[in-house]
């Protein structure tokens, strides 16, 4: 059996209180690392030229507020 086959099981297993409390915990984690592949995009410089370029939009009146 697969360790993503074992993982699968055991959550559908849980109790629904327990279920919540995973669901609750996975959602979290998922942040988490939504959060630091941002933070590595970000100091790598990868959103630069968007950022730059929006402000240059933002100068010169392109952009409208939302």
């Amino acid at each position: 059996m697969s360790q993503l086959k074992k993982i699968e099981d055991d959550v559908k297993s849980l109790n629904r209180k327990d279920a919540k409390a995973f669901a609750q915990w996975f959602e979290r984690w998922q942040a988490d690392l939504w959060d630091e592949e941002i933070g590595a995009d970000v100091a790598s410089g990868r959103f630069d030229q968007a950022v730059e370029q929006a402000k240059l939009d933002a100068r010169s009146g392109k952009l409208r507020p939302l």
